[in-house]
């Protein structure tokens, strides 16, 4: 990591995302969860199943991070709560954004994202309930019209 931060053609990116991806460290190569590191690992195939095992001396995970706006976090539940905490709409916003592209096969206009904004209003308060959010959307102008 160290090496990342000292290129500058790195850091720019890095700089930004380390810290975030700290949160993720407890999940090993095959996404499976860990409290502790090897020094090595080694892949392991049976039935078209990969498995990765640790080899080598351990350490503990560590999960020590920060998001963007300067919010710190110790481990990956702490990690969520910032995010639902602070950076909730962007979330969804994104999400919406997606399913716009996905669904239309183009990208938000500006319209389109102003329909966006008030579907988020109108759920905020109710928890954002994915499936309340996309029939929002299916039935918001966005899909109705063909702008």
């Amino acid at each position: 990591m160290k090496v990342h931060l000292e290129d500058s053609r790195c850091a720019s990116c890095h700089r930004h995302m380390d810290p975030i991806g700290f949160a993720f460290q407890n999940f090993d190569l095959s996404g499976r969860w860990r409290d502790v590191e090897h020094h090595s690992y080694h892949r392991k195939e049976l039935d078209g199943k990969i498995e990765w095992r640790g080899k080598g001396e351990t350490r503990p995970v560590d999960t020590l991070g920060q998001l963007p706006n300067g919010e710190e976090f110790s481990s990956y539940a702490e990690f969520k709560e910032q995010l639902v905490k602070h950076y909730l709409d962007d979330i969804v916003r994104g999400v919406l954004k997606r399913l716009t592209l996905y669904g239309t096969g183009r990208s938000p206009n500006v319209l389109d994202l102003k329909t966006i904004d008030g579907i988020m209003e109108a759920h905020r308060g109710k928890g954002y309930r994915l499936g309340d959010l996309t029939k929002s959307l299916v039935a918001s102008p966005i899909f109705r019209d063909h702008r």
